[in-house]
């Protein structure tokens, strides 16, 4: 089959969703929005109110559905989005911390990175350190700068310098790739988890640190993959249930992990202020099914 789906202008859009049931209190702003936000972003949203059968579309909109329905739903998940991009940047500038301190300390070596000691025989360590020189290579950093001008060996600096411009979904390999299991304890031991816990859940906010960089939809998103769960979680999260597949999860997550660095009180309490900025988004979907904070857990259930 072809795609022979033509382009619309915005006008022809806003018919599109007229036609369908959607109601447009103001067809000029309407048309504005669009002109930022393109129709196809938007009627990602706009799903949300469609009508389905048989779990199948049938491209006409729940009655009374409004345009500003849609917006208030897209400015929601733009705010969750930033919170939680901000929230995983704390996170991931302790876990580079942690996991250069720590090992560096251990191990008593400034370059531990290009040792392929350190790691296991399944890690990829060539190319990690094919990544560390390109890394180096392109950075216009000051403090690499000056290293490449002062020395000429190793090619690529220390790493307490490598920590800050290698990416975080590297740095996550490196963590769960480590061959001395006692310093692995030592850096979860910070966070108040076992390692396999930090390892999944670092994995976890890697994939949606990139959702949210790229400005992906994230309020009803299906969680592409399954974080370990600790015992408490088990229980919070029965698998007869979709929570294990909805934000609600990572936002529990993000709490947990937010605990040891003095900020999961202001994340707790900016979510709770976000949902009730926008009291009519379906909690529902984001796997939440109460507007109580559980002070148990941290996050609404």
């Amino acid at each position: 089959m072809n795609y022979d789906s033509p382009p619309t202008t915005t006008e022809e859009q806003l018919e599109l969703l007229s036609l369908r049931g959607m109601v447009l209190p103001d067809r000029d702003r309407a048309a504005a929005f669009l002109n930022q936000v393109s129709y196809y972003r938007f009627s990602g949203y706009a799903l949300h109110y469609e009508i389905f059968e048989n779990r199948k579309r049938t491209h006409k909109f729940k009655e009374g559905t409004s345009f500003d329905d849609v917006v208030q739903l897209y400015d929601f998940d733009s705010k969750l989005r930033s919170l939680l991009f901000d929230s995983i940047q704390d996170i991931e500038v302790a876990f580079r911390t942690q996991l250069c301190l720590k090992v560096s300390l251990k191990t008593a070596d400034s370059h531990w990175p290009l040792n392929p000691g350190n790691f296991s025989d399944r890690f990829d360590h060539g190319k990690f350190v094919q990544e560390c020189e390109k890394e180096t290579q392109r950075s216009r950093e000051i403090f690499i700068e000056s290293y490449k001008k002062k020395y000429t060996q190793p090619e690529a600096p220390a790493a307490w310098m490598l920590i800050e411009i290698v990416s975080f979904g590297s740095w996550s390999r490196v963590y769960s790739s480590l061959s001395d299991e006692e310093v692995k304890k030592d850096i979860a031991r910070y966070f108040q988890v076992k390692p396999y816990i930090l390892k999944s859940w670092v994995h976890s906010l890697t994939v949606l640190r990139n959702q949210c960089a790229h400005h992906a939809r994230i309020w009803n998103a299906s969680l592409s993959i399954s974080p370990a769960l600790t015992n408490k979680m088990e229980k919070a999260y029965p698998i007869t249930t979709n929570k294990r597949k909805r934000i609600v999860l990572m936002l529990d997550i993000i709490s947990e992990l937010l605990k040891p660095l003095d900020k999961y009180e202001g994340f707790i309490s900016s979510l709770n202020e976000l949902l009730d900025e926008y009291p009519t988004v379906p909690e529902q979907a984001m796997g939440l099914s109460a507007r109580v904070l559980d002070l148990n857990t941290g996050v609404r259930r």
